[in-house]
């Protein structure tokens, strides 16, 4: 993976704005599956106000840098430099910011053809080996594509789960066929977020965590 090279042109302003708090999911030992809830919150994106205190640089940060520092109350701005196409990461080095998907992969140039689905996921284990349950991209921005194996006919529906439990969005694709599909998720009408996807096909189940970013 390349890394990141951020311009000495980076800066950073104070910002106020709406805390709406929600329900946060916390550790779970199956990926994908919530088992509790604390308090977070989500910051209403047309609520924010800069400050209007653009600062730049500290004389320590001059130069070429792999990590910027942004207080809280402020937002911070920077131009980056990536010295080959490929396949990137930015994430936070506070820790429940990590674990709370404050790191992501993003992917400089054409991104490349997926390879192909390697057969179906174990009917035991399908939470673990997604082989065959594939959706990207993720984040999701307008819509993304979900690719899928079936290994005999099965009614097949999908549902959407934001973070308080709640379906958010379902679609019935009805009786398939046993072999490859493909379906592509839209995004319309929902907002920006972190959300749980649930597939049933059959007796199978697949679940997979996404990203909205509009």
């Amino acid at each position: 993976m390349s890394r990141i090279f951020i311009s000495i042109t980076s800066n950073r302003e104070s910002f106020n704005g709406t805390v709406t708090e929600r329900p946060q999911v916390q550790h779970s030992s199956i990926p994908g599956i919530p088992s509790t809830y604390g308090i977070g919150g989500v910051l209403e994106s047309a609520s924010v106000i800069l400050g209007g205190d653009v600062e730049g640089p500290l004389p320590h940060e001059n130069g070429w840098k792999d990590t910027f520092i942004v207080p809280p109350g402020q937002v911070g701005r920077l131009i980056a430099r990536f010295d080959r196409p490929g396949r990137y990461v930015w994430h936070c080095h506070i820790l429940s910011h990590e674990d709370h998907e404050m790191m992501r992969p993003f992917h400089v140039g054409t991104l490349p053809a997926p390879p192909p689905l390697q057969g179906v996921a174990d009917q035991n284990n399908d939470l673990e080996q997604m082989n065959g349950f594939r959706l990207y991209p993720n984040p999701v921005m307008d819509r993304a594509t979900i690719e899928f194996v079936l290994d005999g006919d099965a009614e097949v529906s999908i549902r959407l789960f934001n973070l308080d439990g709640r379906v958010a969005k379902s679609e019935n694709l009805g009786s398939l066929k046993e072999g490859y599909h493909n379906h592509t998720f839209t995004s319309d009408q929902l907002e920006s977020g972190m959300y749980i996807l649930e597939m049933k096909a059959g007796s199978r189940l697949y679940r997979e965590s996404i990203i909205i970013s509009k």
